[in-house]
């Protein structure tokens, strides 16, 4: 599901055309890469971008993220994708954290999420996308949309317990994320 309006079906009229990105008609079958997660893989060796790649690798730098989609075209997010390519969500944003009485404790640099999902025959909008954030464990399913990062939420550890961060007091402390942007981009399937 997109926010945006559904791409119509081609019509005698408009015969040929394919929405952003489509790289063919129809395709035979789904994304066989996005039917499943590999449990194999150890939750702490990658990130969301490894997940939203499939590569279950730890891609902490935004261009790097941004040039592995380059194989595919950046759409506006209320496009759909073409049939079975897989649809990318990404958010970039300015992040601190702050205390309970919202008093800023420390930033970071500007930092990203990122999630992805096989439309399918028809080029829908997946609801089959799963998300992690850091080493932290996976979350879904869900629809792309449904992951954009929280503008405010308790800081917790980046690891599988996701141990909630506390001051000295035991009161939480927050992450605070503000000037996002999103980008959405549809690619091949990975083979």
């Amino acid at each position: 599901m997109c926010w945006g309006k559904k791409t119509p079906k081609p019509s005698a009229s408009g015969a040929g055309k394919s929405p952003p990105g489509a790289t063919s008609p129809e395709c035979a079958k789904p994304c066989k890469a996005y039917d499943s997660i590999d449990s194999s893989k150890d939750i702490e060796s990658y990130n969301c971008a490894g997940l939203a790649g499939r590569t279950y690798t730890f891609m902490g730098d935004v261009n790097d993220v941004k040039a592995s989609l380059a194989s595919g075209s950046q759409v506006d997010c209320a496009s759909h994708c073409g049939p079975c390519q897989v649809k990318h969500w990404l958010w970039e944003y300015d992040m601190h954290f702050e205390d309970a009485d919202g008093n800023v404790i420390d930033t970071v640099p500007r930092d990203f999420h990122t999630v992805a999902g096989a439309c399918d025959a028809s080029g829908n909008d997946p609801t089959n996308v799963y998300s992690k954030n850091g080493k932290r464990p996976i979350k879904g399913p869900g629809t792309g949309p449904s992951f954009r990062p929280p503008a405010r939420e308790q800081a917790t550890a980046s690891n599988k317990d996701e141990t909630p961060f506390n001051d000295r007091a035991g009161r939480p402390i927050y992450k605070v994320r503000t000037n996002f942007t999103e980008t959405c981009y549809c690619t091949p399937c990975p083979t």
